[in-house]
């Protein structure tokens, strides 16, 4: 069952690090298991004069049925190599973009590519 939802802001400055947080759980602290979706590249945000271009560079996924109980696992893509890697407590792994793509997200982590003047681009 997919839930299609959108949320807008407003922004002053582009901030390099950008974090988005994914409500799942339930105001009685049990899990949302409904499928989330999320872009990897291509994230464009605008403001009156720039444009802002974010990649996907984190994950945080929590495994578990309430907010009370459960076990934090984290992704994080590291540019240099262009690998994603998967933190479990002290097992580190190379994962696949696919295997981020299917974590049960909760938090996002997005990075500044790149931010071009509207005034320039025309």
């Amino acid at each position: 069952d997919f839930v299609r939802a959108t949320r807008r802001i407003n922004i002053s400055q582009f901030p390099k690090i950008m974090i988005v947080t994914l409500k799942r759980f339930n105001n009685c602290g049990q899990k949302c298991t409904k499928i989330v979706t999320f872009k990897t590249t291509g994230i464009v945000l605008k403001s009156i004069s720039e444009t802002g271009i974010y990649k996907l560079i984190g994950v945080i996924e929590h495994n578990g049925n309430t907010l009370f109980q459960g076990h934090y696992i984290t992704y994080s893509f590291k540019k240099s190599i262009n690998q994603w890697f998967k933190f479990d407590d002290e097992i580190v792994t190379n994962v696949k973009l696919s295997d981020v793509e299917k974590a049960q997200a909760y938090c996002l982590l997005y990075y500044l590519e790149s931010k071009v003047n509207i005034s320039q681009s025309k």
